[in-house]
């Protein structure tokens, strides 16, 4: 086998591992893609995805797949800080 035909295999197998990966991703969107639509930093989405506060999730390797539809979690109340003298 030539270089060059090793090299064609290799270039028409990663062209189908990229198709596939966009095929598996649709409707979903990425932890970047969520903090920007929700306006919150992406740690703080990779944290609700950890902590099973966004439905839907999904963890894929090290990154975090998110519905498309998922809505932002709510935000958590504080507790008033007491003023003890």
């Amino acid at each position: 086998m030539t270089f060059s035909l090793r090299r064609s295999i290799i270039n028409m197998a990663k062209i189908k591992i990229d198709a596939l990966e966009v095929k598996l991703m649709e409707g979903y969107i990425t932890v970047l893609q969520a903090a920007e639509k929700w306006k919150v930093t992406p740690r703080q989405v990779q944290l609700w995805c950890k902590t099973e506060k966004i439905r839907g999730a999904q963890k894929w390797g090290r990154d975090w797949t998110i519905p498309e539809d998922a809505e932002r979690p709510k935000a958590r109340k504080r507790k008033p800080e007491s003023r003890g003298n």
